[in-house]
């Protein structure tokens, strides 16, 4: 700590423990800030928290990623249903869908491409079109042409397979019929004749009408052109990181100055926008202000983590200003004021302070949220001096001690 120059004053208690003058101090509470920072100066004053909550974001997105990189294309598989009934034609499309995603079509596919069948079943889907008699076969790939040959490998072998159980249907149907038609079973000839032709007929129809079933479905649009697969690694990541901004956004408005300490002056003068905030270089431009204001009296008040800092400001105040041909008394009150303190401290004073220490100038160094520094608050007539320290005062500090004193032109001091 600085020697204090010739000229400090040390108020201390007296020792007969002579009484207070009669003086309402108010209740001081450290955790109070006087007004709320702009939303946009509470965001900007907590980078880390920004990027931290960015990153998370990021790996969030990254982590939830559920594939989608590549290409994807779809064909179309066109089907026949009896009648008209809305009901049934839905039903068939639904069934129609569930069978081309079944073990014996992915194999056939698999087989056409030459590709394993857990590949093509991974990287295939079908859902029917409503309200048509269509069935959508969508495939992914890594290039436009193997998601286009997917979907048209399984379009086809669901038709394939589709019409050739039918056909074996078909040739069921005609061994039965051969048995049938092979050894007479009627003595008469004339009813005989009459029964072979009753049943070719019947198996006729029936054969015939199968085959024209197998014929109820085609691919009426195979897969051409390929489109991006849903949402890419890189696109979910960003839109993680966007999601994480917002989010760190949001803390950092809800926040406010709650924990903030001072690092910037910057920050500082972004967050008590209205107040005056200063730096060490420009302790000389403060000391010529209140030489040209005749002020008799400067309130240093000394915000929790300046302590350390406050002798030496202190002096460094009382050597600019004396530069000016005034003549500087630098008093330290106590936390609690005796009755030589209150003097200098009550509030009909200021104004006569330096007639009663006997120089031009007298500063106050007093602690934020003691008796000394409430017996100043909402008062005129004095200059005031926020002290501050960066990395160690809290933003919300000065932000309170600014409301506090807010007559007597406070400015900020932001010293290293």
């Amino acid at each position: 700590m600085a020697t204090r120059p010739r000229g400090t004053l040390d108020v201390q208690r007296r020792r007969n423990g002579q009484a207070l003058p009669n003086v309402r101090l108010r209740p001081v509470d450290r955790d109070r800030v006087q007004g709320s920072p702009p939303p946009i100066a509470s965001i900007l004053a907590r980078p880390l928290l920004l990027t931290s909550f960015v990153i998370l974001g990021g790996f969030a997105g990254f982590a939830m990623w559920s594939g989608g990189d590549g290409y994807q294309s779809s064909a179309l598989v066109e089907f026949a249903a009896g009648g008209g009934d809305i009901g049934m034609v839905q039903m068939e499309a639904q069934t129609l869908a569930e069978k081309m995603i079944t073990e014996p079509v992915i194999d056939r596919a698999a087989a056409r491409l030459d590709e394993s069948p857990a590949a093509i079943e991974e990287a295939t889907s079908a859902k029917r079109q409503p309200g048509s008699y269509l069935v959508e076969v969508t495939a992914t790939g890594g290039t436009p042409k193997i998601a286009a040959a997917r979907a048209n490998a399984v379009a086809q072998a669901a038709v394939d397979e589709l019409r050739n159980s039918v056909l074996k249907r078909v040739d069921t149907a005609t061994i039965e019929a051969n048995s049938l038609l092979g050894d007479p079973l009627l003595n008469d000839p004339n009813a005989e004749e009459a029964r072979r032709t009753q049943v070719g007929s019947a198996i006729g129809g029936r054969q015939e009408g199968l085959k024209g079933q197998s014929e109820s479905w085609s691919v009426v649009k195979p897969a051409i052109e390929a489109q991006p697969a849903g949402v890419s690694r890189a696109l979910s990541t960003a839109v993680g990181n966007a999601v994480g901004l917002f989010a760190g956004c949001l803390v950092a408005v809800l926040l406010g100055t709650r924990g903030l300490r001072v690092w910037s002056a910057g920050a500082v003068r972004r967050l008590v926008g209205g107040v005056e905030v200063l730096t060490p270089s420009e302790t000389p431009q403060l000391a010529g202000e209140i030489v040209e204001s005749g002020d008799p009296y400067v309130a240093v008040i000394v915000t929790p983590g300046a302590s350390e800092v406050a002798a030496q400001f202190a002096t460094d105040l009382h050597r600019l200003i004396s530069t000016h041909g005034k003549t500087v008394t630098i008093v330290h009150a106590p936390p609690t004021p005796d009755k030589h303190a209150a003097s200098l401290l009550r509030v009909d004073a200021p104004s006569n302070v330096a007639d009663l220490v006997g120089t031009d100038v007298v500063v106050m160094v007093v602690d934020e949220g003691t008796e000394s520094a409430a017996m100043l608050e909402g008062r005129s007539g004095f200059r005031s001096v926020i002290l501050m320290r960066r990395a160690k005062s809290r933003v919300s500090d000065g932000l309170w001690a600014a409301g506090a004193f807010g007559r007597s032109r406070p400015a900020m001091m932001l010293a290293k």
